[in-house]
């Protein structure tokens, strides 16, 4: 009988072969794939296939033991992974394991927000990964890691971004993510009736941006929290007149003359009360729980449908909402936090007209 081991020192990590493991593939999966892409291109006339298959198939299956032990013992408490004596890891090892270990899948985290990051959300893994291609295994990593940022920093006091970067070392940009994810998690955005459905990941992303920057008290510096006096300010929008959106209305046009056709002015001065009324309508109702959780279906059916009305560019809407939000200012009726409400939904109309196709 005879053995071979291998020891390395520090511990070597194959990145391509941990893809293949995050991915969720099991084992006798990974090793057809690393023959595939042998096959493609490293294999020479010289080469011994069966060999080589034998030797993938083992160092396959010693790839999926230290992971799932580094997993175990340390991706799961990301913070003791720099103090640890049982895998000797250089520290730009540890930061991409880390990385790539806490990344996830846009479309399968697509369906997931808005939704509470319960245990329960298992039981419809395999229909979610089914439904965008992703295998049970990641979903339930990424589901998993989701839960486990979540409940680790949610009674933690302090700011949720500095939170997550102390106890999961995770980047800048994966963090913000998260915050993101958390955010619209523990508010309960409704993001899956059918009218939204055309919204992708990063369209809601940034639109949750907006309203972290604009309408919380912290914004990304601080704990995260609605600004509850902003919401409660905003139901002075009630007492806006006709004469105030008449005056808003001219300033507007006026801003806009010389940038677009004299067709598209006049179309945009025939639905300026119908738009006006509809960001009204959503500003004042926001006080109320189900129109907060409910505000990007309500932006879609009250705002983008007057839009397309308009029949403009995916530019001029921006010109038009951005400039909609920078005349607010000049209209003597709206007091600072109304400014700080078109700020907010402009831009997050913006990104959503820009997915409309």
């Amino acid at each position: 009988m005879s053995a071979s081991c291998i020891v390395t020192q520090p511990v070597i990590i194959d990145f391509d072969v941990f893809s293949l493991w995050l991915k969720g593939n099991a084992v006798d999966e990974a090793v057809k794939q690393r023959l595939v892409s042998r096959e493609q291109g490293l294999i020479t006339a010289k080469s011994q296939p069966q060999t080589d298959q034998k030797l993938i198939i083992a160092d396959t299956l010693d790839c999926y033991r230290l992971f799932n032990a580094i997993e175990e013992k340390c991706l799961k408490n990301p913070s003791s992974l720099a103090n640890q004596v049982m895998f000797d890891l250089l520290p730009d090892v540890q930061n991409k394991l880390i990385q790539e270990y806490y990344s996830f899948d846009k479309v399968f985290v697509r369906e997931l927000l808005g939704k509470k990051l319960s245990s329960r959300l298992r039981k419809d893994i395999e229909e979610i990964g089914e439904k965008v291609k992703v295998s049970p295994r990641s979903c339930r990593r990424q589901l998993d890691n989701f839960r486990r940022v979540f409940k680790t920093v949610e009674d933690i006091d302090g700011s949720l971004p500095g939170n997550i970067q102390s106890q999961f070392l995770l980047s800048d940009d994966l963090t913000k993510l998260y915050v993101n994810i958390i955010f619209m998690a523990s508010n309960k955005f409704e993001t899956g009736k059918k009218r939204l459905h055309y919204i992708s990941f990063d369209t809601f992303m940034e639109c949750c941006n907006e309203i972290i920057e604009n309408w919380t008290v912290g914004s990304y510096r601080d704990d995260i929290e609605i600004d509850k006096t902003f919401i409660q300010d905003l139901r002075d929008l009630k007492s806006m007149t006709n004469d105030n959106m008449e005056q808003h209305r001219s300033i507007l046009l006026a801003k806009l003359s010389g940038k677009m056709t004299e067709d598209s002015l006049r179309l945009i001065g025939s639905h300026f009360k119908a738009l006006m009324r509809a960001t009204l309508t959503i500003a004042t109702g926001l006080i109320h729980s189900k129109e907060w959780k409910d505000i990007f279906n309500s932006m879609v059916e009250k705002i983008i449908e007057v839009i397309k009305h308009i029949h403009i560019s995916r530019e001029q809407c921006e010109l038009l909402l951005n400039t909609f939000s920078e005349t607010a200012g000049d209209v003597e009726a709206f007091i600072e936090c109304l400014l700080s409400l078109f700020k907010g939904p402009c831009a997050m109309f913006n990104s959503i007209t820009t997915a409309v196709k």
